[in-house]
């Protein structure tokens, strides 16, 4: 996995300027519409935080680091599909205020990496894991939990460029795993992490207009659900980002038929899930029924 944050190539000066500028855009907007964020870090952090190891580095817990990764997930497709002023957007702090400052945090190491530069002074191994250093906000992450944390400023600063860059970031592991596709089976943590960039190319191949490419990558992560040991969120979100999908290329019929078994087989799974299901059910469902109504709330 830590590969995919090391692979030599690298963006344009102008490129990379674009980006942050997008980035930074994008997170400044966020901050005005929020602005209980802080605040609400400041209880995320305490209630997240499993040790603090020397300088005051934090590392997060098995369990809060897998919240992350599908905390990421339903931002970043909530920024992709609504607009910025949404009520939908200025919900998200119920669910990763601390996401959302750490994926702000995690822009320097983004710019270093498009810029075709090693992270190795940024990094810290614990545990046989290498850990990446969000300086700003004194935490310690796993490469795949960096990437999603890239994944969600990459959808809050809606510049095509920087999703394109992950892309081509993600793309040596996705090469391997097609190379072995039809017996490919996830294993311990690098096959969850694989798992993982699977569902982000997705997102990403979504986001840049190539639905019909990103339904492959989403029916992979599907197909392999028996196997999947850690994040099985990734299932039901794949099926919704697959819906998405069938969506824009007009198959409105296909997406309805998944979101009636996302909501039969995995409403109950958790709060984020409902979050992301109800938005996708509105924007699929109403904007073909006027007539038909949103579920109803928890």
């Amino acid at each position: 996995m830590y590969s995919v944050l090391e692979e030599k190539f690298f963006e344009t000066e102008e490129s990379i300027n674009i980006v942050e500028k997008g980035i930074k855009q994008g997170i400044l907007t966020v901050f005005s519409l929020i602005p209980a964020l802080p605040d609400r870090l400041e209880i995320s952090v305490k209630n997240a935080t499993v040790e603090f190891i020397p300088d005051r580095w934090i590392i997060l817990d098995k369990k809060r680091l897998q919240q992350l990764r599908e905390h990421c997930a339903m931002a970043a497709a909530t920024h992709r599909h609504i607009a910025l002023f949404s009520p939908e957007v200025a919900q998200l702090p119920r669910f990763c205020a601390s996401e959302i400052m750490w994926s702000n945090g995690s822009v320097p190491l983004l710019t270093l990496r498009m810029s075709g530069r090693s992270l190795e002074d940024y990094s810290k191994v614990l545990k046989g894991i290498d850990h990446f250093k969000i300086e700003s906000c004194q935490l310690l992450v796993p490469a795949v939990e960096l990437l999603s944390l890239w994944n969600l400023s990459a959808a809050i600063s809606g510049e095509p460029r920087l999703t394109i860059f992950m892309l081509k970031m993600m793309k040596l592991v996705v090469s391997d795993y097609e190379e072995e596709r039809d017996n490919y089976r996830p294993v311990g943590v690098e096959g969850n992490n694989t798992i993982n960039v699977l569902y982000i190319y997705g997102c990403s191949l979504s986001a840049i207009g190539n639905p019909r490419d990103a339904v492959k990558y989403f029916k992979d992560v599907i197909r392999i659900k028996p196997y999947i040991t850690e994040d099985r969120f990734l299932v039901p979100y794949a099926k919704l980002e697959l819906a998405m999908c069938h969506h824009a290329l007009g198959q409105t019929e296909s997406a309805r038929v998944i979101l009636i078994d996302v909501k039969a087989n995995y409403f109950h799974h958790s709060k984020p899930l409902r979050f992301l299901y109800r938005l996708y059910h509105k924007i699929i469902v109403n904007e073909d029924d006027p007539t038909t109504s949103p579920p109803s709330t928890d």
